[in-house]
């Protein structure tokens, strides 16, 4: 210990457990040999630092691969979403439901505002279709045309169920599945 500081114990120690006990510039485990807290304590001091994360350095390399792979060519042909609010995109937009997300403050870090989407900005499905080489967002169901029906559309409506009678003015799971006539 560093003459002069005063460490005083963290925690309570039970069935003989190393008490932690906290001192200013170093930290020290009740039963640790000092060479080892001396190497750490020249370590830390070294670095200016008390905690190494690999947090940020992940989040680093997660983005760098995800901006590698947003300007690659599309890695499936074609992509198709089911479920329910979490990645709904706006088939709720044009129905009789208490269950959409077309005003503020939804969509409030979205480019294109409020869409129905009931989160403020990307969806999960948004997210993956960037990773899998889409250039464009996958477009609702209630709102797309056959050339997109090709491409893929986003089947998911929120409040949406299993069960026939759950949701029944929504677009209910049993009708994601069935194909719409189209024009």
């Amino acid at each position: 210990m560093t003459p002069g500081v005063s460490c005083r114990p963290v925690g309570v120690s039970f069935r003989r457990r190393p008490r932690i006990l906290h001192c200013p510039s170093q930290r020290l485990r009740a039963g640790r040999s000092p060479s080892k807290t001396g190497q750490r304590a020249r370590l830390v001091q070294r670095l200016g630092m008390e905690r190494v994360s690999c947090v940020p350095l992940l989040r680093r390399l997660l983005l760098l691969a995800a901006a590698g792979l947003a300007g690659a060519e599309p890695q499936v042909p074609c992509y198709f979403v089911f479920g329910d609010s979490l990645v709904d995109n706006g088939n709720n937009n044009n129905i009789a439901s208490m269950a959409r997300a077309n005003y503020p403050p939804y969509g409030v870090d979205f480019p294109g505002g409020a869409t129905g989407r009931f989160s403020n900005g990307l969806t999960t499905a948004d997210a993956i279709s960037r990773l899998l080489g889409f250039d464009d967002y996958i477009p609702p169901y209630a709102g797309a045309t056959s050339e997109q029906l090709l491409t893929g559309v986003n089947f998911a409506s929120a409040a949406a169920g299993i069960r026939d009678d759950t949701g029944q003015q929504l677009v209910r799971t049993y009708a994601q599945l069935y194909t719409r006539d189209t024009h």
